[in-house]
């Protein structure tokens, strides 16, 4: 069997035992499942017969798999599964580490490998994880208290957001509109111009802050953050202690930028483009939401009380706020 990665978790076969693959074949379809469904691999390797049998797989699939290698197969699975876990938690690192310190956590995360949207482009992708998380923490079998479920729940929603954020700006960037960045302000546009809030913009109420969350689960990041919940560090008894905790809110605002714009050579020589995202982020204490939606174009910045104009100013500095 020869097989070459593509692109993330995407995969093609030049040949598969021996039998080129020109569509999906049950062969094809069996080696993926192997390859990202835990549970199945295991069966296999304990009785690869009643695997067949149940499965309901034809003569030739059965003849192809009998002799195949459990230690290279279990290979191929882990590397691939680290990989697309490592891109999954990157966009969720805060709720995949909350459930990730239960016991059987990282295994109930990396069930999402068994469904197909992983091979959805990856933003779909990240979103499907997202409720595959909902779903997690729904269900709570490991029995959390609703403060703690409330507390995982909020920061769900918020990384939630930052993913739809992403993809709408790509979708609009891919539609021909300008990519969101910063500006850079003259002394005549601080006096003559009206605030606004900018485009792409999010600003979320959190129970406490992120560096909080972060605490709690051994310093968790994007970067970090499946090595970490498999490295077996993390406690949930941490998370369940800072939810019963007096929690002071606060008001996180986040600006969706354009970091990169490139393009890729696609099927039949076209251009596919490259649309990199990342997220300004500041938090504030308490609850802004009405403070932010004063930022609607009426005013100017003279118009605001003296003791906010300072941090309005630092905000459009910043990028936060901006002018017309």
């Amino acid at each position: 069997m020869q097989f070459r990665s593509r692109r993330e978790g995407q995969y093609f076969f030049t040949e598969v035992f021996g039998v080129t693959v020109n569509a999906i074949s049950e062969q094809y379809q069996f080696l993926l499942r192997l390859l990202f469904d835990e549970e199945l691999r295991e069966q296999f390797a304990e009785n690869r017969s009643a695997v067949f049998a149940e499965e309901g797989l034809s003569s030739a699939t059965i003849k192809a798999f009998s002799k195949l290698d459990i230690y290279g197969l279990n290979l191929d699975a882990q590397g691939r599964k680290r990989y697309i876990m490592n891109s999954l938690c990157r966009s969720y690192p805060i709720t995949s580490a909350a459930i990730g310190s239960l016991p059987n956590g990282p295994r109930s995360l990396s069930s999402f490998l068994k469904s197909s949207v992983i091979f959805q482009p990856i933003g779909q992708r990240n979103l499907a994880y997202g409720r595959h998380l909902k779903r997690l923490i729904t269900l709570n079998h490991w029995g959390a208290s609703r403060a703690t479920m409330y507390l995982m729940e909020t920061f769900l929603q918020f990384e939630n957001a930052l993913i739809e954020n992403a993809i709408s700006i790509r979708s609009a960037v891919t539609l021909g509109n300008p990519p969101p960045a910063p500006i850079e302000y003259s002394a005549s546009h601080f006096k003559k111009c009206r605030v606004h809030l900018p485009p792409f913009l999010l600003a979320v109420v959190l129970p406490t802050s992120t560096e909080m969350m972060k605490t709690a689960l051994a310093q968790i990041s994007s970067a970090n953050a499946w090595d970490t919940i498999c490295a077996g560090v993390l406690d949930f008894s941490r998370l369940n202690t800072l939810a019963r905790s007096d929690l002071d809110p606060v008001t996180v605002i986040a600006r969706g930028l354009v970091s990169k714009l490139s393009h890729e050579r696609a099927g039949a020589g076209g251009l596919s483009p490259l649309i990199g995202v990342h997220h300004l982020q500041i938090e504030m204490v308490q609850d802004r939401k009405e403070w932010l939606q004063s930022f609607d174009g009426s005013k100017k910045i003279r118009d605001y009380p003296m003791n906010e104009q300072k941090r309005i100013k630092n905000l459009i500095h910043a990028g936060f706020l901006t002018l017309r």
